[in-house]
């Protein structure tokens, strides 16, 4: 083999196996304290159990990664199938958030309520969904404390980031045929 085949080769390969990153990794974002940690936990060993995703919890990649902090978030939000943000506790990911949201990260946001309606925890993350399509915010009244209540909350979460997901890929076929269409008429023009 050549060294440029053995290049291209590795190259090939290297795509696959972004790609199959992408489509396993779920971010998870949240508080890291002893206390609300476990809920987090709990959300990775069901993703990683039922579902066959690669949960990521931020505060194990801070510890290992290479660069700053913006760019370990960037590339990870960038390179995942989606992020579940824990905000029942304020945990200050608002900028872990944002940087999601400028990525176009697919992102549920879980909120728990008072049995008045106002949130159990922050205000931060209260407009995201608001003002993008890629938020949703899955909102529940009581404790989520044991796996299998965890479980029917992720499937509601994967039902949603599939559709999205559809909707995104129909829009792209959209604006392709757009574009294409737009090509073909200018070239017509030019043709004149």
């Amino acid at each position: 083999m050549s060294d440029s085949a053995e290049i291209s080769s590795k190259a090939i390969e290297t795509i696959e196996t972004l790609e199959k990153l992408k489509e396993n990794t779920v971010v998870l974002l949240g508080s890291y304290k002893e206390k609300h940690r476990e809920f987090l936990d709990n959300v990775a060993t069901v993703l990683q159990i039922k579902f066959r995703y690669t949960p990521l919890i931020l505060d194990n990649v801070y510890t290992v990664n290479k660069g700053t902090p913006r760019q370990v978030i960037h590339n990870l939000l960038s390179g995942c199938n989606f992020v579940i943000a824990d905000d029942t506790v304020p945990s200050g990911e608002s900028l872990e958030l944002e940087y999601s949201r400028n990525v176009g990260a697919l992102t549920a946001i879980i909120c728990r309520f008072h049995e008045k309606g106002w949130p159990r925890s922050t205000f931060m993350t209260a407009d995201f969904d608001v003002h993008s399509l890629d938020f949703k915010t899955f909102r529940f009244n009581s404790k989520i404390d044991n796996l299998s209540q965890i479980e029917k909350l992720i499937v509601e979460i994967t039902k949603w980031k599939d559709g999205r997901k559809k909707d995104i890929t129909k829009r792209m076929q959209e604006r392709e045929k757009s574009y294409n269409l737009y090509q073909e008429i200018l070239k017509n023009l030019k043709l004149k």
